[in-house]
């Protein structure tokens, strides 16, 4: 059974895609534990910085785009996690996660500038605390991670979920 994490935020529709990108590169950089030289990125107008991979940057721009287009004002991000050794079972091999990072976002529009204006600062402090979060926890819960092979990252899926039901991309 993986050990789950959850995380939740509330985010202006304006800003999705850039605190996706932020949380994603984060957590991945927190846990692909081999070494890479992560790029620095600043996101002036949420008064944040973020480290983004950049052999990763592709997968998590396609994630980000699919999940920009789904139409609910509430849905989930999963980040699993899976060990490079796949276990025998009955039915053949099978991979099973070792950690899940769930992020519960609740979606919100601004109806004027001065709703934007305040929900630009809140999302900031938001972020800027769910990014402590994501290194605190990934610092302090790592007794189940199983040992690197051949100092390989370990495979990991993103998926996403409405209301109803996963659906994987």
């Amino acid at each position: 059974m993986p050990h789950n994490i959850l995380l939740k935020i509330e985010i202006e529709k304006f800003y999705y895609k850039d605190v996706m990108r932020a949380i994603i590169h984060s957590i991945l950089f927190q846990r692909t534990l081999v070494t890479c030289r992560p790029q620095e990125i600043d996101v002036p107008s949420l008064e944040t910085t973020y480290p983004r991979i950049v052999e990763l940057e592709s997968v998590v721009e396609e994630k980000i785009s699919q999940f920009a287009n789904v139409d609910s004002r509430s849905h989930l991000v999963k980040i699993s996690f899976f060990d490079k050794k796949p276990r025998k079972s009955w039915f053949g091999k099978t991979e099973d996660a070792w950690e899940e990072w769930v992020i519960q976002i609740q979606l919100s529009q601004a109806q004027s500038q001065a709703e934007q204006i305040q929900a630009q600062k809140k999302l900031s402090k938001q972020l800027q605390l769910l990014l402590f979060e994501i290194a605190k926890r990934s610092n302090d819960e790592r007794d189940y991670i199983p040992a690197l092979v051949n100092n390989d990252p370990f495979p990991f899926e993103i998926a996403i979920a409405s209301s109803d039901q996963w659906t994987f991309f």
